[in-house]
């Protein structure tokens, strides 16, 4: 499994009380999604973000950000659209 896939799949289940571009997830599911970013064709794409964050952005409109949090199973999986799509620039 490719960690795109992985990743839509646990946003398209649905959790109550959540928005729709994020998810809790389990410590577990957290280091699981890392591990296959970090094996993925663009795992460059993965940087520090602000606090306990890792921001993934692979080419296209969509960047995920994966929050560690201190409370078990509330790690936390957002999808973030950019207006501009990743890998896209100019000539010059």
């Amino acid at each position: 499994m490719k960690a795109r896939e992985l990743v839509e799949s646990i946003l398209r289940r649905p959790q109550a009380g959540v928005a729709d571009n994020m998810r809790f997830i389990t410590r577990e599911q957290m280091v699981y999604v890392l591990d296959l970013i970090a094996k993925d064709e663009e795992a460059a794409a993965l940087r520090r973000g602000a606090g306990n964050s890792f921001v993934w952005s692979p080419s296209g409109r969509d960047r995920y950000v994966v929050t560690e949090d201190f409370r078990p199973d509330r790690h936390t999986l957002t999808k973030v659209k950019s207006l501009v799509p990743e890998g896209v620039g100019s000539l010059f």
